[in-house]
């Protein structure tokens, strides 16, 4: 049987098997600068108020393309080892401007769906 908690904790005190947290879509104009090669790199997905270690994760597949945060799109980190979770799964919630109460029904839905 599968157990879904929510709660507020740190992350390193969860013990969970997997940690689930979600992303949104950047604004198109939103820039990052790659100091190493003194190039633009465009930002597709933004996940904001996470500790270091899972921005750290997820930030390569935000930089590649992988993740855009775009509604429902999921990625999954097997052994991810991020604080006390195993695995750790993105969820996108698209853009701030469209997301409601049923946006985030659907995010959550397909969190379940894919840790089913």
């Amino acid at each position: 049987n599968m157990k879904i908690e929510i709660k507020k904790s740190s992350l390193d005190n969860l013990g969970t098997d997997a940690v689930v947290v979600f992303a949104s879509k950047a604004k198109a104009n939103k820039q990052k600068k790659d100091d190493k090669k003194g190039s633009d790199k465009k930002v597709t997905a933004l996940v904001e108020g996470v500790g270091k270690a899972v921005q750290a994760k997820v930030q390569g597949a935000i930089e590649q393309g992988i993740i855009s945060g775009g509604a429902n799109e999921t990625m999954f980190f097997r052994e991810a080892g991020v604080g006390g979770a195993q695995h750790l799964l993105v969820v996108g919630i698209g853009s701030g401007e469209t997301f409601n109460h049923a946006a985030l029904r659907q995010a959550v839905a397909s969190a379940n769906a894919v840790l089913k």
